[in-house]
């Protein structure tokens, strides 16, 4: 597996994996604007040639916000995203990145594991967040990422 950061031209297969995963998927001009933002934080995982994974989100120093996060089902369960996240986080230190914060569906428990085995914290719950299914947000942070 090899990981590095995202480029515009990862923004169609970005937004693919987006349709496939999300009830509420970003657009391809909302991940484009995403990677293309001054501090974006944008993070792939390819196998063989094909993003297979990616973390979407912002540093403004010393904080970090993780957007999405997602990996395609053929490569789930494998750690990829526990990986992208230590890559992600890694560069991330470098460029300024302290704390980083994220908020999760109550629902995504895989999701919410994940984020429990790298380090995040819960620090407060968001009522009815989510739309499309309705769903609160546990609002997570990660010191010294």
């Amino acid at each position: 597996m090899d990981f590095r950061r995202a480029s515009a031209k990862d923004a169609p297969r970005i937004a693919e994996i987006e349709a496939e995963t999300f009830s509420d998927p970003w657009s391809y001009r909302a991940v484009c604007d995403c990677i293309c933002t001054e501090g974006a934080m944008c993070f792939v995982a390819e196998s063989e040639g094909e993003i297979v994974a990616y973390w979407l989100g912002r540093l403004i120093p010393p904080e970090g916000e993780l957007y999405r996060v997602a990996v395609i089902p053929k490569y789930r369960r494998r750690g990829i995203a526990y990986h992208l996240l230590d890559y992600g986080a890694k560069c991330s230190r470098g460029d300024g990145l302290e704390t980083l914060f994220l908020e999760v569906r109550s629902e995504n428990t895989a999701a919410y594991g994940l984020y429990c085995a790298f380090g995040f914290k819960p620090v407060a719950r968001r009522r009815g967040y989510y739309k499309s299914p309705d769903d609160d947000a546990i609002v997570m942070i990660k010191e010294r990422a």
